[in-house]
């Protein structure tokens, strides 16, 4: 589940021919039309309001505790607010999707990307565009989005933070690394060659000047890495050192990030 501090809850209060929602949701338009369909209103009778939600993640774009509340309230003609347990929680709540991803590649002696060809299953497309400076590439998605298409999953599959993206993010980053491996090249000075996008450009450099970023081998047990991508028009830039101990266990010790999300605005001034 995706476990936030607030479950999933809903109020609904139906008078006459209206409804008023009170719904911890991410998607109150859909919520809307949901309870419309239950109680047989038009779409303009039903008013949802949505409080501050006490954490999503993606899970609270499911309405099913809108649902339930709207059919309960239709039942006992008197308002109903329903307020899932933390078991409930867990037992109604989606899966991130199970994927496939498969990957074929090709460098230059340079050091440079000439052959990219990308497939991902069951995932979804978001987050695989390609801005790495490949003059042949593919990225193909099949078997649906992280909804999933009938009888893809054995269970429920929803949204989870950046649904796809954190998929297709981690398969193309893993990859780059390994063919800088192959190349024999630094994982950042690999990234630098075969990028020509100025916004990714822009975040990767800021990024690896404030991690520090050096080519020097890290301390036993120690290690950096890298990662780039794009969501909501965003360019990202992660920096990461990490230690393993004699255990394997692994601690997170320096995360830096860098973003641009392009100009923002204070619509208050």
């Amino acid at each position: 589940a995706h476990a936030a501090t607030e479950t999933h809850t809903a109020l609904v209060k139906i008078e006459g021919d209206k409804a008023t929602v009170w719904a911890s949701t991410q998607t109150p338009f859909r919520a809307k039309d949901e309870v419309a369909e239950v109680l047989g209103f038009p779409s303009k009778n039903v008013r949802v309001i949505p409080p501050f939600v006490g954490g999503g993640f993606g899970g609270k774009t499911s309405n099913k505790q809108v649902a339930q509340a709207a059919r309960l309230a239709k039942l006992t003609g008197k308002p109903v607010q329903v307020a899932w347990s933390r078991a409930e929680e867990f037992f109604h709540d989606t899966f991130r999707p199970a994927a496939v991803v498969k990957i074929k590649s090709g460098i230059k002696d340079s050091g440079k990307i000439f052959l990219w060809d990308y497939i991902v299953y069951f995932a979804g497309e978001r987050g695989s565009q390609q801005f790495y400076d490949i003059p042949h590439h593919r990225t193909v998605s099949t078997g649906g989005g992280w909804r999933g298409t009938p009888g893809s999953h054995p269970f429920g599959t929803g949204a989870w933070r950046a649904p796809a993206n954190n998929t297709n993010t981690f398969a193309r980053e893993s990859q780059i690394d390994i063919m800088a491996s192959k190349a024999g090249i630094d994982p950042l000075e690999f990234r630098l060659k075969n990028l020509k996008d100025k916004r990714m450009l822009g975040v990767l450099t800021a990024a690896a000047e404030k991690f520090g970023w050096t080519k020097s081998k890290a301390a036993n047990g120690r290690g950096y890495g890298i990662s780039l991508g794009i969501d909501a028009g965003t360019y990202v830039a992660h920096m990461a050192e990490v230690e393993v101990d004699k255990k394997g266990v692994v601690q997170v010790k320096r995360v830096v990030c860098a973003q641009d999300m392009g100009l923002p605005i204070n619509p208050e001034g």
